[in-house]
């Protein structure tokens, strides 16, 4: 995309040669967090959960002693392995070290096991990670220090817990599942605290590099097989392999596709 060379950008300057580059808010936005801190060992966390990620992501076996681990120390969660850590994705990665952080035993023990390995070049690599994960400077606690001018940080524990107890009685599904639906429940009056995290949390800077996403998945959508594929069969493909976390019922899609025309075949 902004290759000087062969990228959108120069196709763009030819042009246009006054014409900027800009990035977007999500990149400029992981940009500056990866340059605004001056202590290293936080610049390095995300390289090192990335690292993690691979090494077991790459081998079958690792990945599936891995999801033994997690049963054995978390059987209630619904996670089964780690989650990719993408550059242009700030809201990816985010959803990646949260998910690091809960399943952060069972990777742990995994790491443990792997350096038992016979595989000299699996062993060695498992020691140096292992290392790096349970250092001090790498496990940090959640400190909401920042905040406590505007904030009681000595309240606020004690109202996570009213918080979290507030939801226990609802279904998952009735749930807030983001900052803003979070926002509409909170009652500044008896959260005080939480109301002003969940108000920070929800003006973040909104991340255009979710649209960005179209472009890695075409890659995998229009193969050389599906050269011939129509605009609106493409978009559809397109849809369902970036948005896989939508749960798609097969009895509603073919009464839909059967209610649309008369066909030979009766579908339904």
């Amino acid at each position: 995309m902004s290759g000087n060379f062969k990228g959108v950008q120069s196709v763009i300057r030819e042009v246009h040669p006054a014409v900027l580059c800009v990035h977007c808010s999500a990149h400029s936005l992981n940009l500056t967090l990866a340059h605004s801190s001056n202590i290293h060992h936080i610049r390095n966390c995300i390289g090192t959960i990335k690292s993690v990620g691979n090494f077991i992501k790459i081998s079958a076996k690792r990945t599936e002693l891995l999801k033994n681990k997690i049963k054995e120390f978390l059987p209630q969660t619904k996670w089964t392995k780690l989650t990719s850590m993408c550059e242009n994705r700030w809201v990816k990665n985010h959803d990646g070290m949260l998910r690091f952080s809960e399943i952060y035993k069972p990777i742990v023990a995994t790491l443990e096991e792997l350096q038992l390995f016979v595989d000299i070049k699996t062993s060695s690599k498992a020691l140096q990670l292992y290392k790096c994960v349970t250092t001090s400077e790498f496990i940090i606690k959640s400190d909401f220090s920042i905040y406590s001018d505007f904030i009681n940080v000595d309240e606020l524990p004690s109202e996570l817990k009213l918080w979290k107890r507030k939801w226990i009685a609802f279904k998952d599904v009735d749930r807030p599942h983001i900052a803003v639906e979070a926002l509409n429940y909170c009652n500044p009056k008896l959260f005080a605290n939480i109301h002003f995290l969940l108000k920070v949390l929800a003006t973040l800077p909104v991340s255009t590099a979710t649209l960005e996403r179209t472009f890695s998945t075409l890659k995998h959508v229009k193969t050389f097989l599906r050269n011939s594929t129509g605009q609106e069969r493409l978009t559809g493909l397109a849809l369902l392999s970036v948005h896989r976390d939508v749960t798609v019922n097969p009895d509603e899609v073919l009464n839909q596709f059967a209610l649309q025309k008369d066909r030979n075949i009766l579908l339904v």
